[in-house]
């Protein structure tokens, strides 16, 4: 009789820990978008993989680096926020202002 086969998880170094955009942003206490806009500018690193490279991920490693960094760029988690918060409402601003002229268009 053959012997039972057993899964057991491989271990994953802690450098290869990836999270998701969503997740960065959970972590960082802000919106995806400004994380989005962070990877963009490249000034948080990520890489990408999948079928044309649309899955987006950062590295424990690089958030952590980041993070570090953020003090020396005179960036704090609140002042991150806050710019975040300004972001969203700036962008509220345009798609009222484009709601707007839309329905001024339509009378």
């Amino acid at each position: 009789m053959p012997e039972a086969i057993t899964k057991r998880a491989i271990p994953v170094p802690p450098t290869l820990q990836l999270f998701t955009i969503t997740e960065t942003a959970i972590i960082l206490g802000v919106s995806r978008r400004l994380v989005s806009n962070r990877i963009q500018e490249g000034a948080l690193p990520a890489i990408r993989l999948g079928p044309g490279q649309r899955l987006v991920r950062v590295t424990i490693g690089d958030l952590e680096t980041f993070i570090d960094q953020a003090p020396k760029k005179h960036l704090t988690l609140p002042a991150f926020q806050a710019e975040d918060r300004a972001f969203a409402a700036k962008l509220a601003a345009v798609v009222n202002a484009d709601a707007d002229a839309t329905e001024a268009d339509e009378t």
